[in-house]
């Protein structure tokens, strides 16, 4: 399950690089994870087109997207 979490809720359980506002949202999958294709680690790959952001944006969170 994925989960739209802040760097404020999990930095007591993940090391956060200090930069990262607490405020700042980051997607946290907990369970086993199957990947079919490719696990795209830059942060720009995607998120132009808005389909990445439009995806995130039906999980439930706190604030904007």
């Amino acid at each position: 399950m994925f989960a739209l979490k802040t760097i404020g809720e999990i930095s007591t359980a993940f090391s956060c690089p200090s930069w990262l506002k607490q405020s700042d949202l980051v997607l946290v999958h907990t369970g086993n994870l199957n990947l079919e294709d490719n696990l795209t680690l830059d942060w720009e790959a995607g998120w132009d087109d808005g389909g990445i952001v439009a995806t995130l944006s039906m999980l439930p969170h706190k604030g904007p997207l």
